[in-house]
């Protein structure tokens, strides 16, 4: 009995010595906290906000169908226009989506005044007549000619329309 009156006291000597020690830790986290607090706290950039996807329903009872060409010939000026999008800059165009048939696909071309229109490889759009390279799901390749005033020569340059803006343009001597 005397034996278990030692190891009781033993437990309780250990216990009484674990919960000093315990507080002299809690008084030193409480201080560290307080510490913390009077810093002053840093100003935290704002996430920048993203402009979301606009999509856009196709209808097939409105308008035409995307995969019938244009039927329309329009004259403007001394320049004859075989699509729509050759009256607009490539600025204002907008790629805003594809479909697709089979091996064909189509990009879809947004105008300012917010009508979308087929295009196709081997297309002509831009008012500098810019020929369609290459069609991919999210970008339009189109070359164009133009005039370089300090070489007097004809330039080709390449432009692309990314999905819903203008990525990029190159210029190629030719």
């Amino acid at each position: 009995m005397n034996y278990l009156l030692k190891i009781s006291c033993f437990i309780l000597l250990v216990i009484l010595l674990m919960s000093c020690s315990k507080e002299k830790k809690q008084a030193e986290l409480s201080q560290y906290v307080e510490n913390l607090s009077k810093k002053t706290v840093a100003s935290i950039e704002a996430i920048p906000i993203f402009k979301s996807y606009e999509s856009s329903r196709y209808d097939p009872n409105e308008g035409h169908s995307p995969f019938s060409p244009l039927k329309a010939t329009v004259s403007e000026g001394n320049q004859k226009l075989t699509h729509v999008l050759q009256r607009y800059p490539l600025k204002a165009l907008t790629m805003v989506g594809t479909l697709s048939d089979h091996d064909m696909i189509w990009a879809l071309i947004r105008t300012p005044k917010g009508r979308v229109y087929p295009i196709r490889y081997g297309q002509v759009i831009g008012k500098l007549s810019g020929y369609v390279k290459a069609i991919d799901e999210n970008h339009v390749e189109v070359e164009e000619s133009v005039f370089d005033k300090k070489r007097n020569t004809q330039v080709q340059r390449e432009k692309i329309l990314m999905m819903n803006n203008i990525d990029s343009t190159k210029g190629k001597m030719r």
